[in-house]
């Protein structure tokens, strides 16, 4: 470890790192100043000569040269800005000094000669001074930048070494990483109550709370497991995407709901080199087993019981977040409005033909039905849904002169349909048509393709 007189000279070496590039210089004043105030004192000169009056601009006020000044002192600082006005004072009286008017005094004339020299010295030392402050702050800065990247860079040198040093440490310690509270703020990340959604977010999760190289989560299907997602897996691979309900696997996992780890030596004959680790996801309500979660490799040092531990409350917490959301699921479905609650739910949709049916059987109303599919058969993201839904919306609200009743799609969430209360089956198709027209032209909406059709109730 550096010593604390090392650390405590940081800040005398901090002045090896800054650049040191000191500009050509004139009588003390900086080159590009002293090109500059001539090139602008040369040209004023010039022009007063052949095109003004030829008094060096005594009757200009303000006087030109105090544009000079300024940017000088602005630019450069005091000395720079005290050399122009020198020079500036040089070229206005060498063999140009005003005569004394009659009605002046001694005094006066004498306040006269003074007083624009006077102002722009007292302009030149002002911004300049205030210029020099500006650069003393910056070099300020940069030396203080300079001791932080200094520290910054001793900081990390003694990181490394005492990463070294204690290698044996952090092998042993990298067992105890995977707490309880990790896997709390690992399973925060499942936002969506959707049960799609927590099945693919589980990848996420695995990833941060558990330290695997490959995994996979598997759902339960009607022939057995099937892959959701992987992490890891390369081309060399050949682990199942589908594990049969006549595979060992299933039967342990799925059948007889236990943890698979090939820490055990019974295990390791179910597991048929699938895997090290195999934990199911088991529905609190219903105790069936939903999903599995599967490592396929991990470094031997992780393996052990305090990882077997941490995925196992996790595959807990993802199981209630998972009977939740089919839960929502279930209630979603015989809800009044869409899961965006913008448009009319799929379900009260069903409910409201049947009352249309029923006025139009004892009424004679009639009333049209539009429905719009997406032809591409993509299903609109589920952050996106109340976008697309509220577009739908105002499409349709302007289609249309009266008012209708909006739905959101069947439950694949492809599809929107609308009910019109006395249209008859020729304007649905014109109003259709119109609607169709500004979803192509739409931002969002135009990537999905609808396409309409309409029928009478």
């Amino acid at each position: 470890m550096a010593s604390i007189n090392e650390t405590n000279q940081i800040r005398s070496f901090s002045e090896e790192m800054l650049p040191q590039k000191t500009p050509k210089k004139i009588f003390g004043v900086r080159f590009a100043a002293f090109i500059e105030i001539l090139v602008f004192l040369t040209i004023a000169l010039l022009f007063d000569k052949y095109f003004g009056e030829g008094n060096r601009f005594l009757s200009i006020n303000p006087h030109p040269f105090t544009i000079l000044i300024v940017l000088i002192s602005v630019q450069y600082g005091t000395l720079e800005g005290l050399f122009a006005t020198a020079l500036s004072t040089l070229c206005l009286y060498f063999n140009n000094i005003p005569e004394q008017a009659a009605q002046q005094s001694l005094f006066e004339y004498q306040y006269y000669l003074v007083k624009m020299p006077l102002l722009w010295f007292i302009s030149a030392f002002v911004l300049g001074e205030l210029r020099m402050r500006f650069e003393f702050e910056n070099e300020r800065l940069a030396q203080e930048l300079s001791d932080a990247k200094r520290r910054e860079n001793v900081v990390a040198e003694e990181f490394n070494l005492l990463k070294a040093s204690k290698e044996n440490l952090e092998a042993y310690l990298v067992g105890e990483t995977n707490t309880a509270i990790k896997t709390y703020e690992a399973i925060q990340g499942i936002e969506s109550l959707s049960t799609a959604q927590i099945m693919i977010k589980l990848v996420e999760i695995i990833d941060s709370a558990i330290r695997a190289k490959k995994f996979s989560v598997y759902i339960l299907g009607e022939y057995g497991f099937e892959i959701v997602d992987s992490k890891g897996w390369d081309k060399k691979d050949s682990f199942l995407l589908r594990i049969s309900n006549e595979h060992s696997i299933f039967k342990e996992v799925a059948g007889n709901q236990r943890i698979l780890s090939i820490i055990n030596e019974e295990d390791e004959k179910y597991l048929q080199k699938e895997g090290v680790l195999a934990v199911p996801l088991i529905d609190p309500k219903t105790l069936k087993v939903f999903g599995m979660i599967k490592i396929e490799e991990m470094d031997f040092i992780d393996l052990n019981m305090l990882t077997i531990e941490a995925i196992k409350n996790l595959s807990l917490l993802i199981s209630m977040a998972y009977a939740n959301a089919k839960k929502y699921k279930n209630i979603l479905s015989k809800s009044l409005f869409s899961s965006s609650n913008v448009l009319y739910s799929y379900s009260f949709f069903k409910i409201l033909t049947e009352i249309f049916w029923e006025l139009k059987t004892k009424k004679g109303i009639d009333t049209a039905i539009l429905s719009f599919s997406n032809q591409k058969g993509k299903r609109i993201p589920l952050e996106n849904i109340e976008m697309g839904e509220s577009a739908f919306k105002s499409i349709v609200e302007k289609a249309f002169d009266t008012p209708v009743y909006i739905f959101s799609g069947d439950k694949t969430e492809r599809n929107y349909h609308i009910l019109a209360p006395g249209i008859s089956l020729n304007e649905a198709h014109i109003k259709a048509e119109i609607i169709e027209e500004h979803l192509l032209h739409d931002n969002y909406l135009k990537h999905f393709q609808f396409e309409n059709s309409c029928y009478r109730i």
